[in-house]
């Protein structure tokens, strides 16, 4: 499932945990609460520079990589880039907020599909859901019944 703006899954509170040792293990002094927004805010613009200046698409997760180290940086915390993949994985791994899987058991339906989107993804997890996905453009050039995936 994807959620940039979080209204799925509380990315706020989530990061801020996952962030709040790390910083205080690199001896940071700030309000990790600030450093996640910055690092959310930072995440949310770069994702927007491709569409606004017509480039080709980057992948949501090169997007974060990007976003956090940039981040890491402006507050002078030293960081390796395994540190980097690290902190943005954990996205993957936060939860919704508790009133969302009952809320998605009575509003999930199927419907026929009509319009065809490239999607790049990480991977299917065990469940057959995309990690990651991120929206490319779309493909009038395809049929629905044309796309089938395969597991």
């Amino acid at each position: 499932m994807f959620d940039q703006y979080g209204t799925i899954v509380d990315m706020q509170t989530g990061l801020t945990e996952i962030a709040r040792p790390y910083l205080e293990l690199k001896g940071w002094k700030g309000n990790p609460n600030s450093f996640v927004t910055w690092w959310r805010r930072t995440h949310f613009e770069n994702s927007m520079i491709d569409a606004l200046l017509g480039r080709e698409h980057t992948a949501y997760r090169e997007i974060g990589h990007r976003s956090l180290a940039y981040v890491l940086e402006r507050a002078g915390i030293d960081y390796s880039i395994d540190e980097v993949r690290y902190l943005v994985a954990q996205i993957e791994r936060l939860r919704p907020f508790p009133e969302v899987p009952e809320i998605d058991a009575h509003v999930a339906f199927w419907t026929r599909p009509a319009l065809v989107a490239e999607v790049h993804f990480l991977e299917f997890s065990k469940e057959h859901h995309m990690r990651a996905p991120s929206f490319s453009r779309m493909r009038e050039d395809k049929r629905p019944e044309d796309c089938i995936v395969t597991f």
